[in-house]
């Protein structure tokens, strides 16, 4: 699983990649809570909402390294991180340069796309 800096992708990463590859699950039971300990990495920052984001786009991009088929969902990823990063201040200079690198392997209207929901999710946290 990638790292960047000391920012592990966590779980995510490891959830999106097998689904991606897998051919899929489905279960009738009932889903179990996730419990958060006193020492997880979200618990008791005041920085989450920047963390999360930078997160997201970490995520978005080495999942997109790795498996790029999955280049729609990973295009999400990356605008809702976007629109996170931006509700938080703008995007930190140590994930600018993933985004610059992300965006710049991806096409026009994708991009397009990616920056239109990147602002769908900044200002669904402003309303």
């Amino acid at each position: 699983m990638p790292e960047a800096e000391g920012v592990a992708l966590n779980d995510s990463y490891l959830q999106f990649a097998s689904c991606a590859l897998s051919r899929g699950f489905a279960s009738t039971a009932t889903p179990i809570a996730q419990r958060i300990h006193a020492h997880n990495h979200f618990t008791q920052r005041s920085d989450n909402q920047r963390l999360g984001a930078r997160i997201l786009i970490l995520t978005a991009y080495w999942l997109r390294v790795n498996f790029p088929f999955i280049y729609r969902f990973t295009n999400k990823l990356l605008a809702q991180g976007m629109g996170t990063y931006w509700k938080a201040g703008g995007v930190s200079p140590d994930s600018r340069s993933s985004v610059d690198l992300y965006l710049s392997e991806t096409i026009l209207p994708q991009r397009i796309e990616i920056t239109g929901r990147a602002i769908y999710h900044y200002l669904k946290a402003h309303l």
